[in-house]
């Protein structure tokens, strides 16, 4: 149909009525409508909050075990070429208009996934939709290179100012420290480059049609 009602845990406690307010709202000119429970404890928002600060998209997610979507914003998230679909943020990274709606529920919202499976999915969504993995490890390569270099430099003051320096010290310390240093600055060159291959193989769309008018 035009419309795609999902319902993320079938032991989430709503009246039949939210689903009536999210096509209400989604008919009123939105293509992504979702229903938040408040007033209740959620596993996820801890989880939520770290991710909504760290993504590189520029989007906030929350716990939504209702939403509807229309047919278009659908079939725009399908041509993602995203491997991991993770539905919520597909439909968000869509461009097309969205609106939440609130409800009440006092009981807690439990995933139906297992401790191993939530760290998997969690790292997952991280590793996907933010640069933090990366951006470590660039940092990483960076601190090294300037630990390396420093051992060079320090090898070097050693060499000027002691009288007796063990012989072949120098030559040893110095070809440790500029080579590590070349390894850790390749190892920085090469993690930038495959951030940006990385970002050109996911093939973003740069705009989404949200309508047409004609100008008579």
């Amino acid at each position: 149909g035009d419309f795609i009602i999902e319902i993320e845990n079938i032991e989430a406690k709503f009246k039949p009525n939210i689903i009536t307010e999210l096509f209400k709202k989604c008919t009123s000119g939105f293509d992504f409508v979702s229903a938040i429970p408040i007033n209740c404890q959620q596993e996820s928002q801890l989880f939520y909050k770290l991710f909504n600060k760290i993504n590189n998209l520029n989007i906030k997610l929350k716990t939504e075990p209702i939403r509807i979507i229309t047919r278009r914003a659908l079939n725009q998230a399908l041509k993602s070429k995203e491997k991991n679909r993770y539905r919520k943020i597909l439909y968000l990274n869509t461009g097309f208009p969205n609106e939440t709606i609130y409800y009440n529920s006092k009981k807690q919202i439990r995933s139906n996934k297992t401790l191993k499976e939530k760290i998997s999915l969690g790292l997952e969504m991280i590793l996907s939709f933010s640069n933090l993995g990366l951006d470590f490890t660039f940092l990483l390569s960076f601190i090294f290179f300037l630990i390396s270099l420093s051992t060079g430099f320090y090898t070097i003051y050693i060499y000027l100012t002691y009288k007796q320096v063990i012989s072949g010290w120098t030559t040893t310390m110095l070809f440790l420290s500029f080579g590590f240093s070349g390894i850790f600055l390749i190892t920085g060159i090469l993690i930038k480059l495959l951030t940006m291959v990385l970002h050109e193989t996911k093939d973003k769309p740069q705009y989404s049609i949200k309508s047409i008018k004609r100008i008579n």
